[in-house]
């Protein structure tokens, strides 16, 4: 199991013995009372206290969260504090942190907080991972691509349906299989509506009863059932056509599937990732997609940006990609030996 450490600031006694309670077990705390106990900055994050040794007309955490900004750019820095002062949140903000807490803390909140740090690191780990493993990351550590990271790892645990758009070849079934990837013990389900024929799509995804049509022999479950308890990722929804979008909304609506030919409905519960390289709020506005169901789906939204809009990725990119090839190239060599070896190494 990773260990992740965190860094205490706070002059209270009764939340240094509150966190030690609540903090999740990947967690290991390490805790300074005033800004003068801070003996190194190799932390994961940081919760400091805005107002400490009991001096409430001055928020010396905001020093303290500047001066770890400055020595680790990449912490992850939460201020906490009982005044919930518009000004003191934004200068939180300006001075380095990414995240606020009200006090008294909130065991389950800051369990949810930390949670997504911890999300967020994975995810820059998995960046730097090697081409050739199993682990799939996004590439790039320029600032555009941390703020994805920071969005995907944000919406870890949540139910909501997701939509991410952007342009082709931007990398959108990268972040779906990263959301997804962040409680990989539940069902992925993945569909492209474009590479489905109109007349099949009603089969395919609610399925259908055996003898319900021509052709159906058996009993088949529908790609929305399988789903069932996980994700539900359909790439290209701006192909479904505007009858098919119908069905999808009302799916949505309810949670229900009904086979065709079936008596009954079965309801699911699934987070619909959708992906689109098109404006959905363009084409809605000429009628070609539904607006109500634009509504449903657009519970979070990632926009993924153009490779020209964050060059300082691209010689990573390339570099990534030219190993992986190498990786790839050595993988079909390996094998194709292994296969003549078996084959022809007797003869």
């Amino acid at each position: 199991m990773a260990t992740f450490k965190v860094l205490l600031v706070d002059d209270d006694p009764l939340i240094h013995e509150a966190v030690d309670l609540v903090l999740p077990k990947t967690w290991r705390v390490t805790h300074a009372y005033s800004a003068g106990e801070l003996a190194g900055f190799d932390f994961h994050a940081a919760l400091v206290d805005m107002h400490l040794e009991g001096n409430q007309s001055e928020a010396q955490g905001l020093k303290v969260i500047e001066n770890l900004h400055q020595k680790n750019p990449h912490i992850e820095i939460i201020a906490i504090s009982g005044n919930l002062n518009q000004e003191l949140l934004e200068n939180c903000l300006l001075a380095g942190a990414y995240r606020f807490l009200p006090k008294p803390l909130s065991p389950e909140e800051l369990a949810l907080t930390l949670d997504k740090v911890e999300a967020l690191w994975l995810l820059k780990e998995a960046a730097f991972s090697r081409p050739h493993s199993q682990k799939i990351g996004w590439i790039g550590d320029g600032k555009t691509s941390q703020d994805i990271r920071r969005q995907i790892a944000s919406l870890k645990g949540e139910d909501g349906p997701v939509l991410i758009e952007g342009d082709s070849g931007t990398g959108k079934e990268v972040v779906a299989q990263l959301l997804h990837d962040q409680e990989p013990t539940r069902p992925w389900i993945q569909i492209n509506a474009a590479a489905i024929p109109t007349h099949l799509f009603e089969s395919e995804f609610f399925g259908h009863t055996r003898g319900s049509f021509t052709g159906a022999n058996q009993n088949k479950m529908g790609l929305a059932e399988a789903a069932h308890g996980g994700d539900l990722f359909i790439d290209e929804i701006e192909a479904l056509p505007i009858d098919q979008q119908a069905k999808l909304l009302r799916f949505l609506e309810t949670g229900e599937v009904r086979r065709i030919g079936a008596q009954n409905s079965i309801r699911v519960k699934v987070r619909v990732i959708a992906a689109t390289n098109r404006s959905l709020q363009q084409m809605a506005k000429v009628g070609e997609f539904r607006e109500d169901l634009l509504w449903r789906i657009c519970g979070k939204k990632i926009n993924l940006p153009k490779l020209s809009e964050h060059p300082e990725d691209i010689a990573q990119l390339a570099n990534f990609s030219k190993i992986a090839n190498l990786c790839f190239y050595h993988r079909v060599a390996v094998k194709a030996k292994s296969l003549s070896n078996k084959y022809w190494g007797s003869v």
